[in-house]
């Protein structure tokens, strides 16, 4: 099954919502015959995601392919976070040992320098962290590959009133 989540933000009853951001994601059962090597065909890492499989037992899988928050003010205030845990809340039918694995590739990769890209890759492990995301088995603490399982991402609360006042004051900047 592939599905988007998408996080609106509405201000008041007058406005319209605005779209904020989209998580892209593919809950893959390998028990009904879908080979990892088809997750090749949309960017994924066939070798981690096979040794990520082997973490827990199970056949149900959730890939995190993309994550974009639309307006860059509101980029670095966890709403991509926000996103991924409402987006494996949503999808875990109770299986909290359901292995999540996302892809953390910073925006414009493809054209960084060797060390502006591990910096953010770093970064972005960091941030990622946060949700109990880490790097798989046999990867460098910076590989775009991370695994956590639908506990450890369930379990990350915001203060909502907090992100609320955080999103006001983004959109306000100019």
């Amino acid at each position: 099954m592939t599905g988007t989540t998408v996080l609106l933000w509405r201000e008041n009853e007058v406005r319209p919502a605005q779209e904020v951001g989209r998580a892209y994601w593919h809950l893959v059962d390998q028990s009904e015959g879908t080979p990892l090597v088809e997750l090749d065909d949309i960017g994924a890492d066939v070798l981690a995601l096979g040794e990520a499989a082997d973490l827990v037992d199970g056949d149900l899988m959730l890939l995190v392919e993309h994550v974009q928050i639309n307006d860059e003010r509101l980029r670095g205030l966890e709403l991509g976070l926000l996103l991924v845990r409402e987006t494996v809340a949503g999808l875990v039918f109770g299986r909290g040992h359901l292995p999540v694995i996302l892809q953390a590739q910073p925006d414009g990769w493809p054209d960084m320098a060797a060390d502006q890209l591990a910096a953010a890759q770093l970064s972005l492990a960091r941030h990622w962290r946060k949700l109990g995301f880490g790097s798989l088995p046999g990867t460098e603490p910076g590989d775009w590959i991370m695994s956590a399982t639908a506990s450890q991402v369930t379990a990350w609360t915001v203060d909502r009133a907090d992100l609320i006042d955080r999103v006001r004051a983004g959109l306000a900047r100019r």
